[in-house]
């Protein structure tokens, strides 16, 4: 199960250069080949930047994350491990979600090579780094 950061998603979005990595693990997913998990506070990371950009593109992008099969993973069931993330780390509360939904899931965290997640995950989880 890969478990995806918001910023990997924004950039691929975005025509970053993790762009074509993030491409590569997004096929997979739409494949079937991997199950792809976003949790919904970073689903709305990813919708407010690409809202800022075009309200009309980010329903788009988000339209083409569900044709994708990617999966939203509610907070009920993370909250309580992100609060422990963020209350013993320096992580912003988006990351701290992104985190616990890999802990709690036993996903491979997705994040950006600039990603606070890189120190905060230590040996919890496992790291794609694009």
């Amino acid at each position: 199960m890969l478990v995806f950061d918001s910023e990997p998603l924004v950039g691929y979005f975005r025509g970053e250069p993790s762009a074509a990595a993030t491409a590569k693990l997004l096929e997979q997913v739409d494949s079937g080949k991997e199950v792809g998990t976003l949790s919904t506070v970073n689903a709305a990371e990813v919708f407010y930047v690409l809202h800022r950009i075009s309200p009309a593109m980010a329903e788009e992008k988000m339209r083409r994350l569900q044709a994708w099969r990617m999966r939203f993973q509610s907070t009920d069931a993370v909250w309580r491990e992100a609060a422990k993330i963020k209350a013993s780390t320096a992580i912003p509360l988006g990351d701290a979600y992104a985190l616990a939904t890999a802990v709690i899931l036993r996903g491979v965290l997705v994040c950006s090579r600039d990603s606070h997640l890189r120190r905060a995950a230590g040996s919890r989880v496992r790291l794609h780094v694009v």
